[in-house]
């Protein structure tokens, strides 16, 4: 069975957020417009991945199983703000290696600056 990638973001993220959210929270968190998102809850519904109880969507046996025996829809997202830029990246100092600090870095208040 094939899912949309909506279908597949919204069943991924009831997963890991304990198995069950709002649904104002799902809404707000994928910043879907609101038909895409009532499409793919009722077919997550229908499909019977995700039940509905009291506003707050649950994922069922069938969708936790699904999830699992398709391990390429629980891959994180990349974070590409994660990413130190490699201009930033210096090797690292060793233990015995010689340090001078600057001196505008220094605190005034317990270093004496003349």
């Amino acid at each position: 069975m094939r899912l949309s990638i909506v279908e597949a973001r919204i069943l991924s993220l009831v997963f890991r957020s304990s198995h069950s959210l709002d649904a104002f929270t799902i809404y707000r968190r994928l910043r879907l417009s609101y038909r895409d998102f009532h499409t793919s809850m009722d077919s997550l519904i229908e499909k019977g991945f995700v039940q509905e109880t009291n506003n707050r969507f649950q994922i069922s046996d069938i969708g936790k199983e699904f999830l699992i025996k398709k391990k390429h829809y629980l891959k994180d997202e990349d974070k590409t703000w994660r990413q130190v830029p490699r201009d930033f990246i210096q090797n690292s100092i060793n233990v015995n290696d010689l340090y001078i600090p600057r001196i505008a870095l220094l605190d005034s208040r317990q270093f004496k600056k003349d």
